[in-house]
């Protein structure tokens, strides 16, 4: 099954986000590492051990990044199919009403989708305009 379309867009969303948050705290860390050089250029020999550590800063906020992107995209991933999952269902129930309007289909989400209370209320209204149609048909045979 494909990802609707709102999925994609809230995902690239969130990319963007993450991207974002990425690039300025890298740059927040450079930021830092650059100034402890320049407050212990005067010591020579601390030169090396800032230059390593430096590569290990770095080595870490890369995999701190990596891992925090797997775990978010996977819970976003997760709450967007919650989220999206029923706007989908929804469409499509709306779209098979309006080609067949005589249907009985109800309208079900998945367990655990969001908006869990909106199907007994859209079946409800769909019963009622099916029994006021009903009536209708029913008082235009009469007259």
């Amino acid at each position: 099954m494909a990802l609707p379309q709102l999925q994609w867009k809230l995902i690239s969303l969130i990319l963007a986000f993450g991207a974002g948050t990425c690039i300025l705290s890298v740059f927040a860390v450079s930021v830092g590492l650059i100034q402890m050089r320049g407050a212990l250029s005067h010591f020579p020999e601390a030169q090396h051990v800032i230059d390593r550590f430096s590569d290990r800063v770095m080595f870490y906020l890369l995999v701190s990044f990596v891992v925090s992107a797997v775990f978010n995209l996977t819970v976003f991933f997760i709450i967007l199919r919650r989220l999206a999952g029923p706007i989908e269902r929804l469409r499509d129930y709306f779209k098979k009403m309006s080609v067949s309007p005589e249907s009985h289909e109800q309208l079900r989400f998945r367990g655990g989708d969001f908006f869990m209370d909106l199907p007994p209320v859209v079946n409800q209204a769909m019963k009622e305009i099916r029994a006021s149609e009903s009536k209708l048909k029913k008082s235009k045979k009469v007259a």
